[in-house]
């Protein structure tokens, strides 16, 4: 139980430095929890950055061609993570 409580607060700091990055300059394909299939949709529709989708609203993603309710809550949780939601 030691060897647990020394690596727990390197994940802690590794945290710490993802957050302090912008998370809208993150690429799609940099999120956690995207399919590959919701990744690629997103960037064959020139939706390539966080900051790109957080311009959209969920009707907005739907439209997007071969994105599903799948993908959009994939999204949604992939931002949240981050704080941020759909317009």
């Amino acid at each position: 139980s030691e060897e647990v409580k020394e690596e727990a607060p390197k994940e802690e700091k590794k945290e710490e430095k993802a957050e302090a990055e912008d998370p809208l300059k993150l690429k799609v394909d940099d999120l956690k929890g995207l399919s590959n299939r919701t990744v690629n949709v997103l960037m064959e529709n020139k939706v390539e950055k966080v900051k790109d989708i957080v311009k959209m609203d969920e009707e907005k993603l739907s439209e997007l061609k071969g994105m599903g309710d799948k993908g959009i809550k994939e999204i949604k949780k992939a931002i949240g993570e981050f704080g941020l939601t759909l317009k």
